[in-house]
């Protein structure tokens, strides 16, 4: 166990909810405090193993070999009954012994062929959250040639603990609050189609006021387990696909997507359409990518207003106007035809709305204008 001075530690600790690319140093000087090696803050389903999280001192390649095959059969986190597991589970101090016994964990093949070769003989499971059948628990891996955990070692993690949860779940708390600026939420809020942030893995980060209650009443969209998923399982598939390519980290691979949504009990279907959105900064949970799901229901009417363009852009009634026909596929010549305005008055206009938009091209207007507005459900 190495020696370091407690306090300086814990300011390290409570900067990192401010500034999250701090818990990397917190996680290693933590295992420096405990006599441990690597380190790795995880967000795991106990149902299948799953999840995602951040690490020290350790492989980068591990996380990606793990989710691919050793995530189902890790014993610390694939529970018989996962609900009952979670309605009992307690933020505490934890060891292998909890769940095995030292011969059994070394009688698996996750010991065998994850663990050992990483030079991994035993993990100290410092338990955080519990978010729906995801749990969040600092491990802090400790070599073959240490052994086991000291009393002394034990003694530090366990005082040190309340701090670790208070400024993990800060951590959280500000996340949430800042994943969205207040003037962006509103307006995400006001939209008259549900809009959904979700990360790579479908997990919900934000919803407005729309998508929540399409959720709500049954529609052909639900959650589980804190994901977006369809109502029925080939839709959820296809769903999972076009966030998994929205999120992608190949640019290449990254792009939009849309399908449709049906409700098996009703017949009634929703229009769904996945964007790419920008990477987001280091969050204690660094998930990388994010996409954003938008969703109309075609029953509702025509999504995009002249209010709401209106409200959005700043736009005249007569550049709505021309907004809208272009949003219905027309070009500029059918724009004029279908206004009663001339073809130059209509390109004069179509300026502005590139200037307030600030987009540069009729495509990418149009692009825009979906992803704000959702499409038309008619004329």
């Amino acid at each position: 166990m190495v020696q370091l001075d407690e306090g300086a530690f814990l300011d390290l600790l409570y900067s990192a909810p401010m500034d999250p690319a701090r818990w990397t140093s917190v996680m290693e000087r933590f295992a420096d405090m405990v006599g441990g090696s690597g380190a790795w803050l995880s967000r795991l389903n106990v149902a299948d193993g799953s999840g995602t999280g951040m690490i020290s001192r350790i492989d980068p390649a591990m996380p990606a070999i793990y989710m691919a095959h050793f995530a189902g059969m890790n014993p610390f986190s694939n529970e018989a009954d996962p609900r009952n597991y979670i309605v009992n589970w307690t933020p505490r101090v934890r060891f292998y012994e909890e769940w095995l016994s030292r011969d059994a964990v070394e009688r698996t093949e996750y010991y065998n062929d994850f663990l050992r070769p990483q030079d991994i003989y035993c993990s100290m499971m410092i338990g955080l959250a519990a978010d729906g059948l995801e749990t969040c628990v600092l491990n802090i891996n400790r070599s073959h040639k240490r052994g086991d955990f000291e009393a002394a070692e034990v003694a530090v993690a366990r005082r040190l603990h309340p701090h670790l949860l208070r400024a993990f779940n800060l951590s959280r708390r500000l996340e949430a609050t800042n994943l969205l600026s207040n003037d962006l939420g509103l307006m995400l809020d006001g939209l008259n189609h549900g809009i959904f942030m979700v990360d790579s893995m479908g997990r919900i980060q934000f919803a407005n006021t729309l998508a929540a209650a399409m959720v709500a009443k049954g529609s052909g969209l639900r959650v589980e387990q804190s994901r977006l998923v369809a109502s029925m399982p080939a839709a959820t598939g296809q769903l999972q696909g076009l966030i998994g390519r929205a999120t992608a980290s190949d640019a290449g691979v990254r792009r939009d997507g849309s399908m449709k949504v049906v409700n098996s009990e009703t017949g009634a279907w929703l229009a769904v359409a996945v964007n790419p959105l920008p990477e987001r900064p280091t969050t204690v949970f660094n998930g990388g990518r994010m996409a954003m799901v938008s969703v109309t229901d075609p029953r509702a009417g025509n999504a995009a207003s002249d209010s709401r363009l209106q409200q959005l852009f700043g736009l005249t009634p007569a550049e709505v106007r021309v907004a809208l026909a272009l949003l219905d596929g027309r070009s500029p010549a059918e724009a004029a035809a279908q206004l009663g305005i001339s073809v130059q008055t209509v390109r004069n206009q179509l300026q502005g709305l590139y200037q307030k938009t600030m987009t540069s091209r009729q495509a990418e207007l149009v692009v825009l204008l979906l992803k704000v507005c959702g499409p038309r459900s008619g004329p």
